[in-house]
């Protein structure tokens, strides 16, 4: 939680941040003290530092939420090769290889444009060795001479692997969407 508080929500970070400085800012206030004066201005002071040290420091939850969004914008551009260099040789999705996945892939591909394609709500776990797994949201516009539907919703699930400095996916699963009936990307898949 402290990383996420610290690197990758500034919000969160101010949250805890305004009602620490108003505190030391009370102490000082009550106390008079040259020692709680050091305090509230060393909050000051710390406030900049720690805002850059956090923009510059990238988790691995930022990581893996970035190679996601790579993803999807791989596949907008119906980038086929983008989308396999992301994809680990054991991947497995939908009982399909990596090879069945890209091949199916590319000749959706060529029947739909994918495009404004937007990931949200993630929820990555990282464990020690290596592994993560990042559920989220997406929607996009799926386009083709008839379709009539636009907007597509959906809901996913990737296991990663670490390899190297990059997180590449070797499970993908559509997880399905709460009260959504026959929407879903399955439909299209």
């Amino acid at each position: 939680m402290l990383t996420r508080i610290l690197f990758e929500s500034t919000w969160l970070f101010l949250a805890c941040w305004v009602p620490t400085q108003l505190t030391l800012i009370a102490f000082w206030s009550w106390q008079r003290s040259i020692h709680a004066k050091r305090m509230t201005w060393a909050g000051f002071l710390a406030l900049p530092v720690l805002l850059s040290v956090s923009h510059l420091v990238e988790t691995q939850r930022e990581q893996i939420e970035g190679s996601c969004r790579q993803l999807a914008k791989a596949l907008e551009r119906a980038d086929v090769d983008e989308i396999e260099r992301s994809l680990s040789e054991d991947l497995r999705a939908r009982g399909l290889s990596k090879d069945e996945l890209l091949t199916k892939l590319e000749s959706r591909l060529e029947e739909f444009q994918v495009s404004d394609a937007t990931l949200h709500s993630f929820d990555v776990t990282v464990a020690d060795d290596g592994i993560a797994e990042a559920s989220f949201r997406a929607m996009c516009r799926v386009q083709n001479q008839n379709l009539t539907r636009q907007w597509v919703p959906s809901r996913w699930r990737f296991m990663l692997r670490r390899s190297g400095n990059r997180w590449l996916v070797t499970r993908i699963e559509s997880l399905p969407i709460p009260a959504m009936g026959a929407g879903n990307i399955r439909d299209w898949l």
